[in-house]
C-alpha cells in the first residue's frame, strides 16, 4: 500500500474533524466511565535528537474511545509564536501506540467564529522514542471565554485539551498584516533571538500567510510563505543615535523547515535596538517591512531559537 495514499487519507479525516469541532465548540470531554488508570509518565523528556530542548509535559487526557495521550511542549509556559509539540499515545492496556494515524489540530474558540494557526503536522509513526512530533505558531493569546484547545487526533478518536497561550513578552508576534497593500494576503510572522547581549546573534523569523480560499478551522489556511518571501532584509538600528550599524545577515529560508527563516542581528552595545525586517518576494521587491524593539543587556537570555 502507498504510504502517501494513506498520509492523505489521514489529513482528510483530519479535515473533517477541524469542520465537525468548529461546530461543536461549546462540546466538553467526558472521561469514559471504564477508562484504566494512567501508565506512568515522565513530567519533562530530553530527546537525542534534540539535547537542546527539554519537553515539558503541560496535559494528560485521554481520548472517547479510552487512549491515554501524554502532550509534551517545549517550554512549560506557552505563549504567542512558535512551539515545538511532542505526543505519546498509549492503549487503554497500557501498550504504547505506533500507528500513522496521529495529528495535532489546536484551535481557537471565539465568540463569532473559529479558526486554527499555522500547524507543523505530525508526519508517520512515531520515534525511537515513542513520541509524535509536530509544531504550531499561536498568532494570538488566549482571551476570556475565547480558550485554545490542542486536540490530539487519533484516527477520529480524540483527545480535548485546552491550552493556555499566554501574550508574547515582547510583542513580537504579528497578524493580518498586510503592510498597507490590499493585494497582499494577511501574513503572520514572528521574530525569536536566541540572546540579548552585546554582539552579533541569531535572529529567527516564522513566516506564514493567510489563505482566504479554505476555512479558517483547517490548519492548511495558514501555510508557510516560502512561495512569497525569499528573504528578510535585516537592518540593526540605534534609536538614540539615529543610526545603522554593519553586520546583520539577511534572513533565509532554513532547509528543510517550510516558513523559517535565520539570520544575524548586530548589537553592538547594551540598550535599547530596533531590528527592522524587509519582506522581499522572489523577485527581490519589497513587499512591507517591520520594526522590532529589543533591549540589549550583558546577560545571557532564555529565549533560545526554536527550529
Amino acid at each position: 500500500m502507498d504510504p502517501c495514499s494513506d498520509i492523505k487519507r489521514v489529513d482528510g479525516l483530519l479535515i473533517v474533524l477541524a469542520i465537525w469541532l468548529s461546530a461543536c465548540q461549546k462540546r466538553e470531554y467526558v472521561e469514559p466511565q471504564a477508562s484504566t488508570s494512567s501508565p506512568s509518565y515522565a513530567n519533562s523528556i530530553t530527546l537525542p535528537s534534540e539535547p537542546g530542548t527539554n519537553f515539558v509535559l503541560i496535559a494528560h487526557a485521554h481520548t472517547q474511545g479510552g487512549k491515554h495521550v501524554d502532550l509534551y511542549a517545549d517550554q512549560a509556559t506557552l505563549r504567542e509564536g512558535y512551539h515545538k509539540f511532542r505526543v505519546k499515545v498509549t492503549l487503554p492496556n497500557g501498550q504504547p501506540y505506533a500507528g500513522t494515524d496521529v495529528r495535532i489540530l489546536p484551535m481557537m474558540y471565539m465568540g463569532t467564529h473559529n479558526h486554527s494557526c499555522p500547524v507543523e503536522q505530525i508526519q508517520g509513526g512515531p520515534d525511537a522514542n515513542g513520541f509524535y512530533e509536530g509544531a504550531a505558531f499561536f498568532m494570538m493569546p488566549s482571551m476570556a471565554n475565547q480558550p485554545w484547545k490542542m486536540h490530539v487526533a487519533v484516527g477520529l478518536d480524540t483527545a480535548d485539551i485546552t491550552i493556555q497561550v499566554n501574550p508574547h513578552p515582547d510583542g513580537w508576534v504579528r497578524r493580518g498584516r498586510q503592510f498597507g497593500n490590499p493585494q497582499n494576503p494577511p501574513y503572520i510572522y514572528g521574530l525569536t533571538l536566541n540572546q540579548r547581549t552585546v554582539g552579533t546573534q541569531t535572529a529567527l523569523f516564522h513566516v506564514y500567510y493567510r489563505d482566504r480560499s479554505l476555512p479558517a478551522t483547517n490548519p492548511s489556511a495558514f501555510p508557510p510563505a516560502d512561495n512569497r518571501v525569499s528573504q528578510l532584509e535585516i537592518v540593526t538600528y540605534n534609536p538614540s543615535t539615529q543610526q545603522t550599524v554593519p553586520g546583520p545577515q539577511d534572513a533565509t529560508p532554513v532547509s528543510g523547515k517550510p516558513g523559517h527563516y535565520q539570520g544575524q542581528a548586530n548589537f553592538p552595545a547594551s540598550g535599547t535596538w530596533h531590528i527592522i525586517a524587509k519582506f522581499k518576494d522572489p523577485s527581490n521587491n519589497l513587499i512591507g517591512q517591520d520594526t522590532f524593539v529589543v533591549n540589549i543587556t550583558t546577560v545571557t537570555s532564555l529565549n533560545t531559537p526554536r527550529r
